[in-house]
Parts: structure tokens; sequence; C-alpha cells
């Protein structure tokens, strides 16, 4: 997956996908960087702050890089996770995520 965040694919949706995977599976998505600043509500940076802090989540690495340039010339960074599943995201983070 890539460039989540955006409404892209619905916070559920993700979940769902992410819980088909087997426990020990990798999983691997990037976002852009501005998902993961506290300031940031959105039901999706919520998901993922909460399932990096439950354990859900193994991170392995996490890099950030330019993605591409934006029409006028700004860099657009984005963030690669990759790590290993150890739970479900349970409906109690998509809940959370969503409220």
């Amino acid at each position: 997956m890539a460039a989540l965040g955006f409404g892209d694919i619905p916070v559920e949706v993700f979940a769902a996908a992410f819980n088909q995977i087997e426990d020990g599976g990798w999983i691997a998505f990037t976002v852009k960087v501005d998902f993961l600043d506290e300031q940031d509500v959105s039901g999706f940076s919520r998901l993922i702050r909460a399932v990096l802090a439950d354990g859900v989540l193994e991170l392995s690495e996490r890099g950030n890089y330019q993605h591409r340039l934006s029409t006028d010339g700004t860099p657009l960074e984005y963030v690669a996770f990759i790590g290993r599943k150890r739970g479900d995201i349970s409906p109690q983070h998509l809940k959370d995520a969503t409220a």
C-alpha cells in the first residue's frame, strides 16, 4: 500500500486488510509525514499511532523520503513503515480512531 491517509482508504478497510495477514507476517506502507504529526487527528493517523503503541504492529524499519515534488516544486515528504503484524486491529482501535 502507499500514500495512505488522504481518505483514499477508510480506516475500516485498512484494518480489514491488515487483519487478513497472519500474525508474524510482514506489513509495509507509506504515509505523508504530516499524518504522523501529533496535531493530526485524522482517523488514519490515530490508528497508526495506536497499533504501534499497543504492539499490534512491531516496527522493523521506518524511513523518511521525498516521494515527489508538488506542482509548485515543494518536496512532498513521506514515511515508509516496514514491520511485523503481532495481532489484529481491534474493534476498539477502530472506534478510537474514528471517534
